[in-house]
């Protein structure tokens, strides 16, 4: 197979064909945004955090509990991307938030603060409305339900605009990219003020039409933390001038709040500024304003004078002490449940918390750059946001990326798929009748993408070890191997394969002597070879440390000398599983480069059909055209999985060996550990002695040289 060109033609049909879906729900995007999380939470990530990568219209687009990020790749937001390009940069905004939330949102310290407003008992508030604001609320179950999800409205609006300030001042590049046009998505679909004063002027039911603008206030909380200015739009009308002179007092009123809690860290002062922020925006709720109350004091004729909303804030038309009609006050109580509705239709669909009070990580404490240049940072950011080049940059190299990752994935997943064809179809030639009629092999291969650094390293290290040995055997090899190329035929006989260089000669000389002969093998060898590992339990330790080096000192020489060879691990699981795992860790054809990184993964597992993994192994050396066929069965001499009904395990292998061999495959048994018994299956004369390390090197180059110089 010739991968290089079936994963470049794969990557060109990928980038023609693939869908959204394919593309965002794929696992080679999973581990992209896995990097990215990695990347984004650095050194100051205390503990692993995991990422859940989620393809679902209905989910959310985010959350995290502290531990877990969880990332919606087909949210309403996500969807809001008109291109590609978007819904991309739209995800990686909604992934670097939740890190922010990682990073800097006090889990512990917010779940106490909802708790505590959950069972009612929050930390008072040094304002005069405060009592009034509450035992309304533990008066007013309906109105408690409402009065919870705005707080938790506002208070993830805050935490969003807190720990967006702290990404600006920590990133900038695709991730602050990303942030934008997550804010940008949002915000796109929200109202000016003048259309939103028209749908509060609209409402016939004025309870209602308070509903709107608490939900239109919320919003703008939502807009001043995230620095994302309100849309105004124009209006020649003297209501809407009323309404905004309303909305400029409550947001003056907050700002300083706002101010503050973009950069407050200290946890007790921002929930107390939550609160106040609260108190605030309670008075617009309906029936606690205090023109409201002056019409239901007047109607009720008690003649009291209705408290200030600045000092005596009720709800539900209550008019805490002002003698209104309690059942009317207990109708408009029932009433709020309905209207949250236009609450939260007000607030511009703006996802409800992304954080998930649940985890115990604290904030990271770290040096930050100065708010000011933090905001010229993120004035910058936002304008190349905006920048086509930019964006369709840094897109690219994303999508290159990713696209790559499936088609490798793609490709190797036909490549396993024609493994495990081959290895039914040798299954069907060589099942013996004392096995069960269900048994099968089970292909593995690892991937080139789960080939690790670790893998590389310790490949290298081995190799350290054993490179000199290699280079040795390497070196005369190929000197014996070039001299019969160069002397490996004779010139002049009048019989043998036709010369055209000797016809002029021989039409002079009139001998007929236009034929060569050769006399010794010419060039490379016509040999293969195969490797076979047992990977049992009996393997563990060193046995499986001998096993590996054996394996990449074979296969380094080998493809030194350019000898077709091919390497396996096999194991199976323990009792009656009906299967022998076949890991194929080199093919007598590579793919993809990485073969001999793959041969450090090679370890112990469980049980060993060695018989099995055998005449599959012979199968692949019968099917190659080279003249010699060689199998190196490396293993502890304890074949033990049983399943085998009439004849034992290592009867098994007995009758398994006796058959290839009369078929022309030479199997050698390269001991570890139990000589004897190796000994007495393979036969003295085929018998490799690996049980002493110091010895390894020099066994093994004897015997590759012993089957390629004959």
């Amino acid at each position: 197979m010739n991968y290089l060109k079936k994963v470049r033609d794969e990557i060109n049909s990928l980038n023609e064909t693939i869908r959204d879906k394919e593309l965002f729900s794929s696992k080679q995007f999973s581990d992209y945004l896995k990097t990215m999380l990695k990347t984004a939470l650095g050194d100051s990530a205390r503990r692993n955090v995991e990422l859940v990568v989620g393809y679902n219209i209905k989910q959310e687009a985010g959350f995290t509990d502290g531990s877990l990020v969880f990332v919606n790749a087909d949210s309403s937001l996500v969807r809001l991307g008109k291109t590609r390009q978007d819904k991309y940069y739209i995800i990686l905004g909604i992934l670097i938030h939740e890190v922010g939330h990682r990073l800097y949102t006090d889990f512990p310290a917010m779940k106490k603060f909802l708790d505590s407003w959950n069972s009612m008992k929050p930390t008072p508030v040094d304002d005069p409305r405060w009592d009034f604001m509450v035992d309304d609320l533990k008066t007013y179950p309906n109105l408690q339900k409402v009065y919870l999800g705005i707080l938790k409205y506002v208070q993830n609006a805050v935490e969003d605009g807190y720990i967006e300030q702290q990404l600006f001042k920590r990133f900038s590049g695709v991730f602050a990219l990303g942030l934008h046009k997550v804010n940008r998505a949002i915000f796109s679909q929200g109202k000016c003020l003048s259309d939103a004063f028209d749908e509060i002027l609209l409402c016939e039911d004025k309870d209602e039409a308070d509903m709107k603008f608490v939900g239109l206030l919320c919003s703008s909380i939502l807009r001043y933390m995230k620095e994302y200015p309100e849309n105004k739009g124009e209006w020649m009308d003297p209501d809407k001038d009323l309404l905004y002179k309303k909305y400029d007092q409550f947001m003056v009123r907050v700002m300083p709040y706002l101010d503050d809690l973009k950069h407050q860290k200290n946890s007790t002062v921002k929930f107390d500024e939550i609160n106040a922020i609260m108190i605030e925006l309670y008075d617009y709720f309906p029936g606690t304003t205090q023109d409201d109350e002056k019409e239901e004091s007047s109607s009720s004729g008690e003649g009291e004078s209705a408290p200030s909303s600045e000092t005596e804030g009720s709800s539900d038309g209550t008019g805490s002490g002002s003698g209104s009609d309690t059942d009317n006050s207990k109708e408009s109580g029932r009433r709020v449940k309905d209207l949250s509705d236009s609450m939260a239709d007000s607030a511009e669909s703006m996802p409800m918390p992304s954080v998930t009070p649940e985890g115990d990580t604290k904030p990271v404490d770290e040096d930050e750059d100065s708010i000011e240049s933090a905001e010229e940072k993120k004035e910058r950011t936002k304008e190349l946001s905006e920048d086509s080049d930019t964006l369709e940059r840094e897109f690219d190299s994303a999508m290159k990326e990713i696209v790559e990752d499936i088609a490798e994935a793609n490709v190797e997943e036909e490549h396993k798929s024609d493994l495990d064809k081959e290895a039914a179809e040798i299954f069907r030639k060589v099942k013996p009748s004392h096995l069960p009629e269900n048994w099968r092999y089970n292909m593995r291969r690892k991937s080139s993408r789960d080939v690790e650094s670790c893998d590389i390293e310790t490949y290298n290290l081995i190799m350290s070890e054993m490179r000199k040995y290699a280079d040795a055997t390497k070196r005369k090899l190929n000197a014996v191997l070039t001299k019969r190329a160069e002397i490996g035929s004779s010139k002049g006989y009048q019989i043998g394969r036709f010369d055209p260089t000797q016809y002029p000669r021989a039409a002079l000389a009139g001998d007929g002597k236009t034929f060569r002969q050769n006399r010794l093998p010419n060039g490379n060898p016509s040999i293969a070879f195969g490797i076979l590992i047992d990977e049992s339990g009996s393997m563990w330790g060193e046995k499986t440390e001998t096993a590996r080096k054996t394996a990449i000192l074979l296969s380094d020489i080998l493809c030194g000398v350019k000898v077709h060879h091919i390497i396996a691990g096999h194991t199976a699981d323990c009792g009656y599983s009906h299967t022998c795992d076949m890991k194929l860790y080199h093919d007598f054809d590579e793919v993809d480069g990485n073969d001999k990184y793959r041969l450090a993964g090679i370890t112990d597992e469980c049980g060993n059909r060695d018989g099995a993994a055998i005449a599959y192994m012979c199968e692949k050396l019968l099917k190659r055209p080279e003249a010699d066929k060689v199998l190196i069965v490396i293993s502890d001499g304890q074949p033990t999985e049983c399943g085998f009904f009439s004849v034992n395990a290592k009867e098994d292998t007995m009758i398994t060996l006796q058959k290839y061999r009369k078929k022309g495959v030479n199997i050698i048994g390269a001991v570890i550990d139990d000589y004897d018994s190796v000994e007495e299956i393979y036969g003295r004369m085929n018998c490799l002695n690996l049980t002493d390390l110091t010895k390894l090197p020099t066994a093994l180059s004897a015997l590759v040289k012993r089957y390629i110089l004959k």
